[in-house]
């Protein structure tokens, strides 16, 4: 048994990071023509975030690879 230690916050950004990467896979899977920055900028209208916070996160989670 393990003990969640992390605040609140913690768990809300864990969560909302889970749902912008999810996002980005169900908007690719629908979407295959589509470039990755157009899906980055729907993402992060629909989370109010900026669009290269959400590629920050994608990239984090290595879901997209960028050409840097």
């Amino acid at each position: 048994m393990t003990i969640d230690v992390r605040t609140p916050i913690e768990k809300a950004r864990e969560e909302k990071h889970k749902r912008i990467c999810d996002d980005f896979l169900r908007l690719t899977s629908q979407m295959p023509e589509c470039a990755p920055h157009r899906i980055f900028r729907i993402i992060a209208e629909r989370v109010g975030m900026t669009i290269p916070g959400v590629k920050h996160i994608i990239v984090q989670n290595g879901l997209y690879k960028s050409n840097k």
